[in-house]
């Protein structure tokens, strides 16, 4: 259903203009790291200013949760991946803004132990996923074996 992991950016519609710049909150995914790099780059270079934006850019904290600060209004933008749109079907008030991802870069790896190694040899294993790795979850509930009926997280 999820299979492709989307880099989205979330939003809400009420803001506050106070002069002619916007003040902007991009709340980040994670903490400061090469996969924001454009964003930072076109502060750097002035685009967001070109713009009229005042753009300030917040990492995320282990507990941080992107939806629930933009619909807080503590940011007003975010970036995040496909669990966006299971929040919005829950009824969180977020629209995609972009799209960055065409296909999930989103991966499982282990320790390759023989050549007939698959999907199937981690049943009953213990994996560790990132919050929000629906798409992952979504994968593996499909490729379950018949007996299997319960993932546990």
């Amino acid at each position: 259903m999820f299979r492709c992991l989307f880099c989205l950016l979330i939003s809400v519609s009420h803001y506050s203009y106070a002069d002619t710049t916007q003040k902007v909150v991009l709340h980040l995914k994670w903490q400061h790291a090469f996969q924001f790099a454009g964003y930072y780059a076109a502060k750097s270079q002035g685009y967001y200013q070109e713009a009229g934006l005042e753009v300030q850019i917040r990492p995320a904290t282990p507990d941080t949760q992107v939806v629930d600060e933009v619909t807080r209004e503590v940011g007003h933008y975010g970036v995040s991946n496909s669990s966006l749109v299971l929040e919005h079907h829950a009824g969180k008030p977020v629209v995609v803004v972009a799209v960055i991802f065409q296909h999930s870069p989103a991966v499982l790896v282990a320790l390759e132990k023989h050549a007939s190694q698959g999907v199937h040899s981690i049943v009953d294993k213990k994996i560790m996923l990132e919050p929000h790795s629906d798409e992952i979850l979504a994968y593996l509930l499909t490729r379950r074996p018949n007996n299997s009926d319960t993932m546990r997280k």
